[in-house]
């Protein structure tokens, strides 16, 4: 049994490092700039470009991914473009109602399933 969960572990590995590069990729494959929420829409040239070496996005993709994924190994979420906070707090204010709409969608689908499978066990099997 040890083994077995050791191999999972071992195997739940490059699945999450390859979930993170996905998700960075496709998040920068967006269209639109993140700089353009924080600027001033009357900012000079200069301004958008102080504001992208600000946030890293004037460096390549890769590298901005590595040091995302450094971040997020510490423990850092980073900060959101569209609230400017942390983005730990965003997640954290949307755990209550996440939690709630799983909890009771649980409860209802156990509601169903339960007598269903209950009545379908005991259904007589008809072979042809």
């Amino acid at each position: 049994m040890f083994h077995y969960i050791i191999r999972r572990i071992l195997i739940a590995i490059p699945v999450l490092f390859g979930v993170t590069v996905f998700s960075f990729f496709i998040i920068n494959l967006a269209p639109g700039n993140p700089v353009d929420m924080y600027v001033n829409p009357s900012a000079t040239p200069d301004q958008i470009a102080m504001a992208k070496h600000n946030l890293g996005l004037d460096q390549p993709v890769w590298m901005q991914y590595i040091h995302w994924l450094g971040q997020l190994l510490h423990g850092n979420l980073g900060i959101s473009y569209s609230t400017h906070g942390p983005v730990s707090d965003v997640i954290a204010s949307h755990i209550g109602p996440t939690v709630l709409l799983m909890g009771t969608s649980l409860i209802v689908g156990y509601l169903i399933a339960i007598p269903l499978g209950i009545s379908q066990r005991h259904a007589p099997i008809f072979l042809d």
